[in-house]
């Protein structure tokens, strides 16, 4: 398994693999993200795709000494809430672990988002076991959860495995998880309410001329006025109200309060992924 950061100007990229060396050349998450947050200049750091083995003492201490450079957000790969099926997956935790690792993460840091991904329809999913997945999401309090149906791939043992799940049932399931993963969203929003965050610029907002969106360091979009602030920068802004952005009230957005959001310096957003790819999701 690599630990990875990447980014462009100047291109640079950290990565330490953890298979085959002795284990004192091991360069562990937490010191890695360390190191980064220590070098110069202005920037944040964002964790994604790590597993619940990694989300450490370690780790979440680093977060909170460096609440300024390490966004207090996690996406964590759940992939399912129930044991028996993250056994027939051959994953390296249970469903106690990822639970046990989120609430020492939220002890810890103030509100710090979650999110993580789930295969629904992994065969031999039993309605009981997808309805522990859906104990599990609301037990931790998920704000985004990426749902993939499962979809057999040639070669894999899972692809032969007995009780493959029908699509239509796949599709139920994940619309389900999807109604969970919006209440969820919604209440994490509503806890943000009156908190100071910290808002990386993107773009215009499409609803609204004089606004900008932009993501909060907790994993949420936030619609801002825009009348100084520019793409590229972060600023500091108070949530205000959720409004949803599509007629479904699927996307919601919260409401900076600020008429003038304060404290905008040009920065950039660097990645740190635990995935044995380069991470080029860097925002200019």
């Amino acid at each position: 398994m690599a630990a990875i950061a990447s980014w462009c100007s100047p291109a640079f990229t950290w990565a330490t693999m953890a298979s085959n060396g002795a284990k004192s050349e091991w360069t562990r998450l937490a010191d890695l993200v360390r190191m980064l947050a220590q070098l110069p200049g202005d920037f944040r750091l964002r964790l994604s795709s790590i597993e619940a083995t990694e989300v450490t003492r370690e780790l979440i201490a680093v977060m909170a000494e460096y609440p300024e450079r390490v966004c207090p957000h996690l996406h964590i790969s759940m992939q399912s809430g129930s044991d028996s099926v993250l056994r027939r997956m051959r994953r390296r935790w249970g469903s106690q672990r990822l639970i046990d690792r989120c609430g020492l993460l939220q002890d810890t840091l103030d509100r710090p988002a979650l999110t993580t991904d789930v295969i629904v329809g992994f065969p031999g999913e039993t309605d009981e076991e997808f309805q522990q997945t859906c104990n599990v999401v609301r037990q931790i309090g998920f704000s985004k959860i990426h749902i993939f149906p499962f979809s057999a791939r040639r070669t894999t043992p899972a692809a032969d495995m007995p009780g493959q799940i029908p699509k239509q049932l796949k599709v139920e399931r994940g619309r389900h998880l999807a109604e969970v993963e919006a209440q969820g969203r919604r209440a994490y929003f509503e806890n943000l309410a009156g908190m100071r965050l910290s808002v990386l610029v993107e773009s215009p907002d499409g609803q609204q001329a004089d606004r900008l969106i932009g993501t909060a360091c907790r994993y949420a979009p936030v619609r801002i006025a825009g009348h100084r602030a520019t793409p590229g920068q972060i600023v500091q802004v108070t949530a205000g109200p959720i409004v949803a952005r599509s007629a479904d009230n699927t996307d919601p957005v919260i409401v900076a309060l600020d008429e003038e959001p304060s404290f905008a310096i040009p920065v950039e957003e660097r990645m740190v992924s635990s995935t044995p790819a380069v991470v080029t999701d860097r925002r200019e």
